[in-house]
């Protein structure tokens, strides 16, 4: 008894693998662009994906059945919006301050 994962979460976190839970357990890890056989205990389980602490829902998955994991429009929009304020931090905003501490004075 087994399921099959594909992963197609495009640039997202690709360099990242997502965990594969199943009945509350890590079983796996997925990478990008990849597929995976997942066997099974029973006729049915739960399953859930992970990664860095940002979960999917839990499903109900059966003997057989073909699952892809993709980003949701929120995932996708809020690492838009963190890696815009990432770039603008690194050209506009200075990083450092320097400041003369002593001068010799003449």
């Amino acid at each position: 008894m087994s399921i099959i994962i594909n992963r197609n979460t495009g640039w997202n976190a690709w360099f990242l693998g997502i965990q594969i839970i199943v009945n509350g357990e890590k079983v796996n890890t997925i990478e990008e662009n990849k597929s995976m056989e997942i066997d099974l205990d029973n006729q049915k389980a739960l399953l859930k994906v992970q990664q860095f602490g940002i979960e999917s829902k839990e499903i109900e998955v059966k003997d057989g059945d073909v699952l892809e994991i993709k980003s949701s429009w929120m995932y996708i929009t809020m690492s838009i919006i963190i890696l815009s304020v990432i770039i603008f931090s690194l050209i506009f905003l200075n990083g450092f301050k320097i400041e003369t501490l002593d001068r010799n004075k003449e």
